[in-house]
């Protein structure tokens, strides 16, 4: 993100904040271990990220839906 979206071959605006929506399902499976060092550098950088964590949940007990979505949006 910080290399190939954020910059101004592909249309970044120096003038304009860099804005990053990050969706997930709270677990981090790619490079899970450099995850917050990423975050923090991309903070550092100016960018604001905002985080939408998608969370599916059995609802067995409601007989016309097997799973519910719970969404829980994150602002940093």
């Amino acid at each position: 993100m910080m290399t190939k979206v954020f910059n101004v071959t592909n249309g970044d605006r120096p003038d304009v904040p860099n804005t990053a929506i990050v969706i997930t399902d709270g677990r981090s499976t790619y490079d899970h271990n450099l995850t917050i060092p990423y975050a923090e550098e991309a903070k550092r950088r100016g960018i604001r990220m905002l985080g939408l964590c998608l969370l599916f949940t059995d609802i067995t007990f409601t007989p016309n839906a097997r799973y519910f979505l719970h969404i829980i949006c994150l602002l940093s």
